[in-house]
């Protein structure tokens, strides 16, 4: 698994399906308390 500290980032992707085509993954900031969500619609 490989980390990016270096830009703020821990690559640690959590998978959420909810039943329908939408894939959420979130991106933790080490930085911040701030999450990066990115929606992906298949």
């Amino acid at each position: 698994m490989e980390t990016l500290t270096n830009r703020g980032f821990a690559v640690v992707p959590t998978f959420e399906y909810d039943g329908s085509s939408i894939i959420n993954f979130y991106f933790i900031n080490c930085g911040s308390s701030r999450i990066l969500q990115i929606n992906l619609i298949l």
